[in-house]
């Protein structure tokens, strides 16, 4: 069991006229990592609650706070944080900020801290600035459901952050993956870009021998792959390109990365293309996933790969479109998302319900969502 999972918190909520509101956060610590024996405990030296209603993060809060192993702000209404307000805080680990109102992520909040989980996700946010992130220590880094329409690896810090092991960009507005996106980061375990608008990825994003375990590309816009993408990719777990717009892949694609699973339906396949392609994941011992309705996997049958037409296969479109709806739904505010959820980046965002800290080991949080 990885110890260091996600951040601890519990959102009390209760129902007023058929809808839920939130009361509060609260934080449970056991003796065992089976949660079991757990007792309601309240913020104090190690772990710091932002009361809700708070809009601005202030220095003054973390006064005489030093002990501080994590920030918690209770999803709402915060829409700003000043800079310096967390500096001093020399055991700081985690920082959950998550279902907020930032739009900004300024140079000199989170700069020089020993944080090793930032939690920035169902905000609104869509500017960061250069040299933002300053953590030697970040491994797992969460921007999801903003709207930030591009992936700037300057938003970190000059040099390798070699603890980087996961970062998570889906439900954004990224346009394009571009060169050396990734030569920052050789520890990158989980790669996700899921649920974007990515049209284009350069053949220069790794420079290292990258194990990864999952690299999420599913849902976007994706209708060509370069062949030396994944050049320098030792291993991929799991490879996730299903609903995109790919016609054809070039078997040069998965020539030198050993790759155990890769989910590439539905896609815009022509026939004589996937084929192909399926041949060379069988020399590889590949088992493609994904995709339950055959009839959909391919089409133009009787044209070769190379003689494909550049139309838009309707039937996979309508598929695309009525799955996208079922899978997440979308909302304009907060009225009209689901039980238990925040509107963000125009869609719901679960809260969080359950969580637990264990008695002895700090490194421990674990949480339940919505």
């Amino acid at each position: 069991m990885d110890k260091r999972v996600v951040l601890a918190v519990f959102l009390l909520a209760i129902r007023v006229n058929g809808r839920y509101v939130y009361r509060g956060v609260k934080l449970f610590e056991c003796e065992s990592y089976d949660r079991q024996n757990c007792d309601q405990i309240y913020p104090g030296e190690k772990h710091f609650l932002i009361q809700t209603g708070t809009k601005v993060i202030s220095k003054d809060m973390f006064t005489n706070k030093s002990d501080l192993l994590s920030v918690i702000g209770t999803p709402a209404d915060i829409e700003d944080v000043q800079q310096g307000c967390f500096t001093g805080l020399k055991k700081l680990r985690r920082i959950y900020l998550g279902g907020q109102r930032l739009q900004n992520i300024p140079y000199g909040v989170f700069n020089d801290l020993p944080v090793e989980y930032l939690y920035l996700a169902g905000n609104f946010l869509r500017t960061i600035e250069t040299d933002a992130f300053d953590m030697k220590n970040l491994e797992r880094m969460y921007l999801d459901r903003n709207y930030l329409t591009y992936f700037d690896p300057n938003w970190f810090a000059a040099g390798v952050l070699k603890s980087l092991k996961f970062l998570h960009m889906h439900h954004n507005r990224v346009r394009a993956i571009n060169r050396k996106a990734f030569y920052k980061f050789p520890q990158l375990l989980v790669i996700d870009f899921s649920f974007n608008e990515v049209e284009y990825i350069s053949n220069d994003i790794f420079n290292h021998q990258a194990d990864i375990n999952h690299f999420l590309l599913k849902h976007n816009k994706i209708k060509t792959l370069g062949t030396n993408i994944l050049k320098t990719v030792n291993y991929i777990d799991n490879l996730s390109l299903s609903y995109n717009f790919l016609k054809s892949i070039s078997c040069e694609f998965i020539d030198k990365t050993i790759i155990n699973k890769i989910e590439i339906h539905p896609n815009q396949w022509v026939c004589s293309c996937l084929k192909k392609f399926e041949q060379k994941l069988q020399e590889k011992n590949i088992e493609p996933h994904g995709g339950e309705d055959q009839s959909l996997l391919c089409y133009d049958t009787e044209k070769k790969c190379e003689e494909s037409e550049k139309s838009m296969n309707m039937d996979f479109e309508i598929s695309m479109n009525n799955t996208y709806e079922n899978l997440e739904k979308h909302c304009q505010n907060n009225k009209d998302s689901e039980e238990g959820h925040l509107c963000r980046s125009d869609f719901c965002w679960p809260l969080l319900l359950r969580s637990y800290v264990h008695k002895t080991d700090e490194n421990y949080f674990f949480c339940i969502y919505y």
